[in-house]
């Protein structure tokens, strides 16, 4: 896991959703579009997407969470996007908050994911950043037009950091 001082700028709609998230210690990425973004600044988007690590646990942060911001809550929701299944789960909290969550399926190996994520701030919340690696096996998933392009970005930002001392900014951390 990597600490990077990059900047970028989720909708400040959603900073009420991180920081509960992050005041119930729910372990989640930021992927899609503002992970994109992180890395590649010229990548705009106007919704933020959240992985988070299916488990009981992060299950009931995530009703928590939401409740405390007064998202109108469905129970069922929840419980099918952390049910076990072989493929990921999305709810979507459009339009009440520009944001969805994510969990991904069996055999994703999020903790493998969150030591190769990149940590940093938004909003002045401390955020993990999915890897370049992740975000480009996500979007390959849908090839939409702008994951497509979403790819093209990311592969010409790791070209670009291929070989490159690691800077002051840029310190390794070891910590979960």
């Amino acid at each position: 896991m990597t600490l990077t001082s990059r900047t970028f700028h989720p909708p400040k709609d959603t900073e009420p959703l991180l920081r509960e998230l992050l005041t119930v210690q729910v372990r989640f990425m930021l992927v899609g579009g503002l992970a994109v973004q992180h890395y590649c600044p010229q990548r705009t988007t106007t919704d933020l997407d959240i992985l988070i690590q299916s488990c009981e646990t992060n299950a009931t942060g995530v009703t928590d969470a939401l409740v405390r911001i007064g998202f109108a809550l469905d129970a069922e929701m929840v419980r099918m996007l952390f049910a076990p299944g072989p493929g990921p789960q999305q709810i979507t909290l459009h339009p009440t908050i520009p944001a969805d969550i994510l969990t991904e399926g069996e055999g994703f190996d999020f903790m493998a994911h969150w030591a190769q994520s990149d940590r940093t701030q938004t909003l002045g919340l401390p955020v993990h950043v999915a890897s370049p690696q992740l975000l480009i096996e996500m979007k390959s998933r849908f090839m939409r037009e702008v994951d497509a392009q979403d790819i093209l970005l990311l592969q010409r930002f790791e070209a670009g950091q291929a070989g490159r001392p690691k800077s002051a900014a840029s310190l390794r951390d070891t910590g979960a």
